[in-house]
Order: structure tokens, then C-alpha cells, then sequence
């Protein structure tokens, strides 16, 4: 430890090769090398891994209660009202899942679709955005829609 930190200061020099070691290191967490690559902009995917991991487990949750059907009959007939409306809260969650995902997957198309507007906007020399722009966006990107929208009519 140097006098400097011990005493809570430290030269410009010390602070300037302190801040490029935190770079470095974001460079390195990131893999980035730190050129303006289009490839190390963050890049929005389509859930399709996790669709498929939810259908996957659904469908083996059927088939479990199709195989244990038997058994769970007698379980289920003590107290058919109960066990009937666990089931309709399990699969209203189920359905609420698959509704979420679904909204994530209009989100993702919608920033998808602005940011190719925006792109070839900026290409063209046009001026970035429209008025309902933010009006078109999904519920759930309403606000940051807005706040795009508007920081792209400053810029363009």
C-alpha cells in the first residue's frame, strides 16, 4: 500500500492508471477488446432456448399425470373442489407464463425493429423517428420507447 492510499489521495497519474486498469478489466469481463466492433454492442435474442425448456417440462409434467392417473384418481376424488381448483391455478400460472414470454418475444421484435429503423436512419441521413413511434411500442418498453424516441429526434 502506498503513502497516497493510505492517506486517501492520490496524483492524477495514480488516478489515471487506476481507471484504465477498471477498462481493462471491464474489457476483459466483457471479451472485449475494446475497438468498435458492431459485434460487442449488446444484442437482444428471441427466448426460443427457454420456449423450448417450458414446452419440454410441460409436456413431461403431462405425461407424469398421464401415467399417474391411476393412482391419483383416489387422491383426487376425496376432495374433488380443492384438488380441481389447484388445478385451474396451476394451469392459469402455466398459461401466464407462456403469456409473459410471449410479451418478451413482441418486446424483443419491437427493439429489433427500432433499431434497424434508427440504423438505417442514421445510414440515410433522415431524421430518426417518428411521432407514434412511442405510441407503437409494447406495454412493457413503453417508457424506455419514450425516452428513445426522443433522445433519437435530439441526436438525428
Amino acid at each position: 500500500m502506498s503513502e497516497a492510499d493510505i492517506r486517501g489521495t492520490a496524483t492524477s497519474g495514480e488516478n489515471e492508471a487506476a481507471g484504465q486498469m477498471r477498462d481493462q478489466r471491464i474489457r476483459a469481463i466483457r471479451g472485449s477488446t475494446g475497438t468498435a466492433d458492431p459485434s460487442d454492442q449488446p444484442a437482444f435474442s428471441q427466448p426460443v432456448r427457454q420456449v423450448v425448456m417450458m414446452l419440454i417440462v410441460l409436456g413431461l409434467v403431462i405425461a407424469g399425470g398421464w401415467f399417474a392417473y391411476g393412482r391419483i384418481l383416489s387422491v383426487f376424488d376425496a376432495n374433488p373442489y380443492l384438488n380441481g381448483l389447484i388445478l385451474v391455478v396451476f394451469a392459469l400460472g402455466v398459461v401466464t407464463c407462456f403469456w409473459q414470454v410471449g410479451q418478451l418475444i413482441n418486446s424483443v421484435n419491437w427493439i429489433e425493429r427500432f433499431a434497424a429503423r434508427r440504423r438505417n436512419a442514421l445510414q440515410n441521413g433522415v431524421p430518426v423517428g417518428y411521432e407514434g413511434e412511442a405510441l407503437d411500442a409494447p406495454r412493457l418498453l413503453a417508457p424506455l420507447a419514450a425516452l428513445w424516441v426522443r433522445a433519437g429526434r435530439s441526436v438525428g
